[in-house]
């Protein structure tokens, strides 16, 4: 049998979902008046069209096939594809319970103004009185939002100091910030915070973003380089130079570094 028919025989598809349910508990979500007015917790009822279309736990959506060997397996999303806040919010019921109060679109908060406290382990907690916050908020703020003012992101990634500066309130001044002040210029290069001390730990222990990206690059199957050219209506590149039949949408000197990397 081939790839395509293997996931069409609706036999070989219900054996897989029996061996996976343990592992992979999803099931096919029902729209609810409620849901027709209000997002889910999980993104499902988004597309009426497409019910499970960008909800969590469901097969991500792929713009060409993609590239493991028996062409079968398939991540899944861990969260929702919709731009929703999720993040905040929840994309589990279970989640989205414990945030919120459960009237009037309120959040849970602790006395102090906080969201409810989390255990996960990649928050940070470097000083007494750190609170990791259950509700996801890149911690990055400048004390004075009007004056700039460069903090390496190692220092402030998954650390909660800086939004309990103020008694909470320096969140606010994180926003004012982030109204502020211009986006980066999109280039090639990487940070150095993110390139050699992403989650930086007390060990000195830390992750490079970039080869993180491309190995999960290879854990998701994204097929590779030429295959998106070819998508993209562009001729494959045979080989690493700016001239034609090669790397001709990159500058001599980027070909040149790609060529000493993929040698």
């Amino acid at each position: 049998m081939t790839v395509k028919e293997l996931q069409q025989n609706p036999d070989i598809l219900s054996e897989w979902r029996r061996q996976v349910v343990e592992t992979c508990p999803f099931q096919i979500p029902t729209c609810t008046p409620m849901s027709m007015k209000y997002r889910t917790a999980d993104g499902s009822c988004n597309n009426m069209n497409d019910i499970p279309m960008g909800a969590a736990y469901t097969r991500q959506r792929r713009m060409m096939d993609n590239s493991y060997e028996d062409g079968i397996r398939s991540p899944l999303n861990q969260a929702t594809a919709w731009m929703d806040s999720s993040q905040t919010y929840g994309t589990e019921l279970e989640e989205m319970i414990k945030l919120r109060v459960g009237r009037g679109g309120l959040m849970n908060m602790t006395v102090a103004g906080f969201p409810p406290e989390s255990d996960e382990e990649l928050c940070i907690k470097e000083e007494p009185g750190d609170y990791c916050m259950a509700a996801d908020v890149q911690s990055m703020v400048n004390k004075m939002y009007s004056n700039r003012v460069d903090i390496p992101i190692f220092n402030t990634f998954d650390k909660p100091k800086f939004v309990l500066q103020k008694r909470g309130n320096a969140l606010n001044d994180f926003a004012r910030w982030l109204t502020s002040f211009p986006a980066m210029a999109d280039d090639r290069f990487v940070e150095d915070g993110v390139r050699d001390f992403l989650f930086l730990d007390e060990r000195g222990h830390s992750f490079d973003l970039v080869s993180l990206n491309i190995q999960r690059a290879r854990d998701q199957g994204i097929p590779p380089y030429n295959k998106w050219r070819q998508l993209c209506g562009l001729p494959p590149a045979r080989y690493f130079a700016s001239v034609e039949g090669g790397l001709v949408d990159h500058s001599p000197e980027v070909a040149t570094l790609l060529a000493t990397v993929y040698q």
